[in-house]
């Protein structure tokens, strides 16, 4: 590709942004609108909502922008813990909780078109973004939260010689919400290819070694890990929104 090589990712984004042109409906980015605290929020606060975690109130709109709701309050944990008090509170409250990512979705899957009601998203791109990277077994892993982009993650992997086989194009995409829609790339074995320990095809949720969910558990919401083969753990590998995952260990 002469002196200026171009990453399959980058050719794909590229080629995305060139096929948009000017129809106005793909962005290179997406940013929320501003965020209101509890204290100027125009809409009543959520009720008895756990202090210190960070509230707000926030308008929500999915990538496609089909979807626009113009006030919906939103919760900002700064570690799976606070997930899990924040799920107990909602149970006892009466409200929904919906794990959030980066919304790069034209589907419902989170708020459909119109009101939020009595439904709370819990952002994960604030806080629950560590991960570490563990080469020395066979095959290496990576334990990551689940609200750490795609590209966060593959740079750091790719720092470390490492990586996935296969991932959707788009890099701003969380690893829960991958995780979440049965998220792949595109791939398959080369003829007379011997694959090496933690290589992979298909969806990214083949790579899971494990997850942490919040589960119900003895009266009242908790953190359970599920181990690839334990039965439990197969309606939480693609939940489409309705599970809430707060790490992942994946072999790479």
């Amino acid at each position: 590709m002469g002196r200026h090589p171009v990453s399959r990712r980058g050719f794909l984004q590229a080629a995305a942004m060139a096929a948009a042109g000017s129809q106005g409906w793909l962005r290179a980015s997406w940013r929320p609108s501003v965020r209101v605290g509890r204290d100027r929020a125009a809409v009543a606060a959520p009720p008895a909502f756990p202090e210190p975690i960070t509230l707000y109130q926030q308008a929500y709109e999915n990538w496609s922008g089909e979807i626009f709701v113009p006030d919906v309050w939103t919760a900002a944990p700064r570690s799976a813990e606070e997930v899990v008090e924040i799920v107990n509170w909602a149970h006892g409250a009466g409200w929904k909780v919906r794990p959030k990512g980066s919304s790069h979705n034209w589907s419902p899957i989170l708020l459909p078109g119109g009101s939020a009601g009595a439904c709370l998203l819990v952002d994960t791109t604030r806080h629950l973004t560590r991960f570490a990277i563990d080469p020395s077994g066979s095959p290496a892993t990576v334990t990551a939260q689940t609200g750490v982009t795609l590209d966060t993650l593959l740079e750091a992997l790719g720092a470390a010689g490492l990586g996935f086989t296969a991932t959707p194009a788009p890099g701003d995409l969380t690893l829960g919400g991958v995780l979440a829609v049965d998220g792949h790339g595109t791939a398959i074995p080369a003829e007379g290819e011997a694959p090496v320990p933690g290589k992979g095809y298909g969806s990214l949720c083949n790579a899971v070694l494990a997850l942490t969910a919040v589960v119900w558990e003895g009266g009242r919401y908790g953190l359970r890990r599920f181990r690839r083969d334990d039965p439990g753990i197969a309606p939480l590998l693609t939940h489409a929104g309705r599970a809430f995952i707060t790490e992942a260990t994946l072999q790479v």
